[in-house]
């Protein structure tokens, strides 16, 4: 058995609407002294152009806490964001017509 215990990864709602996101801001202000390891900030099928400005703010709070910040799906937002990665998850169907 290892004495290393378990770190949280926190998977963030689809931050479609400026009130996901707020109440997302909220939740990170309020977990101080919990362990997390890393947040998955997920946008679903917005194009990236408006979640750029959304999950900028949210990803310099979560590092400011020394949460290392994953992006869904999103490689063109890494360096817009200063997101620390990617997940990509290629089993999620992804309409053709979304615009990026």
């Amino acid at each position: 058995m290892s004495d290393t215990l378990p770190r949280l990864l926190l998977l963030s709602p689809p931050l479609t609407d400026d009130g996901a996101a707020a109440g997302l801001r909220s939740a990170l202000q309020a977990i101080d002294g919990i362990d997390v390891a890393a947040l998955l900030l997920r946008g679903d099928d917005l194009p990236d152009r408006d979640l750029a400005s959304r999950f900028a703010p949210l990803v310099a709070l979560a590092q400011a806490g020394d949460i290392a910040v994953l992006l869904e799906d999103r490689p063109a937002l890494l360096a817009e964001t200063g997101a620390d990665g990617l997940h990509l998850n290629l089993d999620r169907k992804r309409g053709s017509g979304a615009a990026r």
